[in-house]
Formats: structure tokens, sequence, C-alpha cells
């Protein structure tokens, strides 16, 4: 189901929103809208540390670490936007919350060690001139780190909409990162379009586009979910 595909929200009193594209694409940014807000409420810690460090080198740690809040934030808007059929004056706030309280813990557990692992690889990628090491070591650290994120990201999916165990979700997404080389190259992409965007922007800007970064996600994670249903859950 696309964003944009879905049925005609009603409001309770059985009116229609519309069918055309024109309301269609209201719905979506009011979705988008109030998941600007919500996240944006969600990140708090992570825009409080994106803002108050100097782009300095040696904060990419502290930086890095401020991604736990992330991975959760990222789950419940992926809930919220794999629904569009069920908009309500109210809905998408109630849908982030819910979404958010039953699926925080299980995301946690396997986006915290990987924000803490991210964080140690980038303190030594700060300091490659003193720990004496070729140079090409830097750009292996760095494919390993976006491999990592990519890892990440389909943890996020995987626990997001399917009931399984941690160590299993891990074990899943690192078997998915490499059967949907397609779908590892879009997420590689949004990596480094983010990146790209903190590098030449500041660190705020990928935290304001975060509901958009969320939809991204949704989108390219769509072969990964239907494979993950028909292999795992029949």
């Amino acid at each position: 189901m696309t964003l944009l595909g879905a049925r005609p929200a009603a409001h309770r009193d059985g009116t229609d929103l519309g069918d055309g594209l024109l309301a269609r694409v209201a719905v979506l940014g009011y979705r988008l809208v109030v998941l600007e807000v919500l996240m944006l409420v969600s990140l708090v810690p992570a825009l409080a540390v994106a803002t108050l460090l100097e782009r300095d080198p040696s904060n990419v740690p502290v930086l890095v670490l401020a991604l736990l809040p992330v991975g959760p934030a990222l789950s419940a808007a992926l809930t919220v936007l794999a629904r569009p059929e069920e908009l309500t004056d109210l809905a998408t706030g109630r849908r982030y919350v819910a979404a958010y309280r039953r699926d925080a813990l299980p995301v946690l557990r396997l986006w915290a060690p990987l924000v803490v692992g991210l964080s140690a690889l980038s303190f030594t990628l700060v300091h490659l001139d003193v720990a004496g090491v070729p140079a090409w070591w830097g750009g292996a650290l760095v494919t390993v780190g976006v491999l990592a994120l990519v890892w990440g990201l389909d943890a996020v999916v995987v626990a997001t909409f399917f009931s399984f165990r941690t160590r299993d979700v891990a074990r899943l997404a690192g078997y998915l990162v490499g059967r949907r080389p397609l779908t590892s190259l879009k997420h590689v992409s949004l990596v480094v379009l983010l990146a790209g965007t903190t590098y030449l922007t500041s660190d705020v800007v990928p935290v304001l586009l975060a509901p958009l970064v969320a939809a991204v996600l949704l989108s390219s994670s769509a072969r990964l979910r239907t494979d993950v249903t028909q292999e795992f859950t029949a």
C-alpha cells in the first residue's frame, strides 16, 4: 500500500475526506505535520545535543550517542504511516503514542547496542592519527558503520511490523541486508544523503526531516516486509 493509494479517510460522522489526488496529498501533508511535532518531542534529547555541541570532530561520538531516541521514534512513525486509511482528527497522535509505548523497548534492545557501537567506531575514526593505523582503516571503518546502520534500519522495520524475539530480529536483519541488495542500496543512499545533508547544513536538519525519512524508509522497505511475511510468517 502506498502512502497516496489508500481509500478515502472518513470522519466519525461518516463523511469522506475525498478520493482525489489533492485530498490524498492534503491527508499525507496533515499526517507529516503531526508526525513532525510528535517526532520533535520524542527527539528532544537528540535535538538538544545537536544544538548545544559545537561542530567539532571530538564531539562526533557524543552526537552519535544522541541518536538513541531515533529508533523508537522512527518505529512509531512507520506504524502511523503504514495505516493511512485510518486518519481522523486525532488518530495520528493516538496511533503514534500507542505505537511508541508498544515498540520502544523491543526496538531499543536492538537500536541501543548499535548506537553504542557506532559511537565507539566514530571515536576510533576521530583518533585514527593517534592510533597509528594505516589510512585505509578509515575507509574500512566507514564501510562497517554504513552497513551497521543499514542493518539497524532493517531491524527497526522488522521489529515494528513483526513480533519476533530480539535475537531473531537481529539475525533476520543481517540476513536481509544480503537477501535484498536493492533495498540495502536504497538504505545506504538514505544514510549517505542524511550524512551529506548534516555536513552541508546543520546537525539539526536531519531531526527536522525525520517524518520524511520515515516515509522514505517505509517505501523502500516494502519488498523486505513482503519477504518476511511470505518466508517467515506463512
